[in-house]
């Protein structure tokens, strides 16, 4: 573990510019000690509901995304000054990070403040203060009650975001170390995020009144109803498995040379570095390759697959579901091109 300060001595406050030289370090020493994750329990007493999409930190989250790097922000505690209002603290709204909530892990007891009462805790509860955002909050994580460290050696129990997301970082190292393990490469930030989103379990944000006398039973405040993700680790490790059991399949099918490569970058008025992949057919034969993880939007923005043919016609091909399907119809050589648009920048 590796810490950066960015707070001065006795004072809870800090910048963008402290901030931003903290992740050009973590670039600089990225390859040196292998940093695969970065924890960001810091906020700001804000509660935006739309992505950030100039910040000065966009270059630094951009590289880290490219070298494998899941930076994990907290989404703050100020949902009792917006209650029921959706949003997340600002730097929690920046494209290329993983965005935090915290719920309730046990019914010992609930988080108090004064700008909310708790009447009771149960698992999976969304925490009273947590910021939340159906769209960009990307996972809850149990973040009261937790056992944490203190000046001198110490430890105590404390609440909030900055609880939660150091778990969703320490998941984020073992889900890289897996993926060295399965699949010789280091998950991309896009995949990591379509993982735990798929992997979540749901939580649904409400607070019913339930012996009917009136009064909410766990909190003072009032809840959006929406449905928001609870970090699974068990099914997020499924997840990588099955990737590694889809390459396994690939290699099987066929003669097939797959060299795992980092993701490439789609950016505006640039071009994709190729990845090769050869394949040996026999006539009648089907293969079917994973592609949508050869590529990332900057921006996050969805992005469109398309397979062209630029030479032969032995084989049949299509895309889609981001699987690449090839079928040998006949004796020959086929060169097939996948494309990567975001229907912005081109492609």
């Amino acid at each position: 573990i590796i810490a950066l300060k960015v707070f001065p001595d006795f004072l809870n406050k800090t910048n963008d510019e402290v901030i931003e030289r903290a992740l050009q370090e973590v670039v600089r020493i990225q390859k040196q000690y292998n940093v695969v994750a970065v924890n960001m329990s810091v906020g700001q007493s804000n509660n935006l509901s739309r992505q950030l999409k100039k910040h000065r930190w966009k270059d630094e989250l951009s590289a880290l995304a490219r070298m494998g790097v899941i930076v994990n922000v907290a989404a703050g505690n100020e949902y009792a000054h917006f209650d029921p209002t959706e949003g997340m603290s600002g730097w929690a709204m920046l494209p290329k990070t993983i965005d935090v909530g915290s719920v309730q892990w046990t019914s010992e007891s609930a988080a108090q403040s004064w700008h909310f009462t708790s009447y009771a805790a149960a698992p999976d509860w969304i925490s009273p203060f947590s910021q939340r955002h159906s769209k960009y909050t990307e996972v809850f994580a149990p973040g009261e009650r937790i056992v944490s460290s203190l000046p001198g050696g110490r430890t105590g129990v404390a609440d909030g975001t900055s609880m939660a997301t150091p778990m969703v970082t320490g998941v984020a190292s073992l889900m890289q170390q897996l993926s060295m393990q399965k699949l010789h490469r280091r998950l991309t930030f896009k995949e990591f995020r379509s993982l735990i989103k798929k992997s979540s379990d749901q939580i649904v944000d409400v607070d019913p009144d339930r012996n009917g006398d009136g009064v909410e039973d766990f909190d003072s405040l009032q809840n959006t109803g929406k449905t928001y993700r609870r970090l699974n680790v068990y099914e997020m490790a499924k997840g990588i498995l099955k990737l590694a059991k889809n390459f396994r399949r690939t290699r099987e099918s066929a003669t097939v040379v797959w060299t795992p490569a980092p993701a490439n970058e789609l950016e505006p008025e640039s071009l994709l570095d190729a990845t090769s992949v050869p394949l040996s057919m026999a006539s009648g034969e089907r293969v079917q390759i994973p592609v949508d993880t050869l590529f990332w939007d900057e921006d996050g923005d969805d992005l469109t697959l398309s397979v062209t043919s630029s030479s032969g016609s032995s084989v049949n091909f299509v895309v889609a579901d981001g699987m690449l399907q090839i079928d040998a119809v006949r004796s020959g050589q086929t060169t097939l091109i996948v494309t990567a648009s975001d229907g912005t920048f081109g492609s």
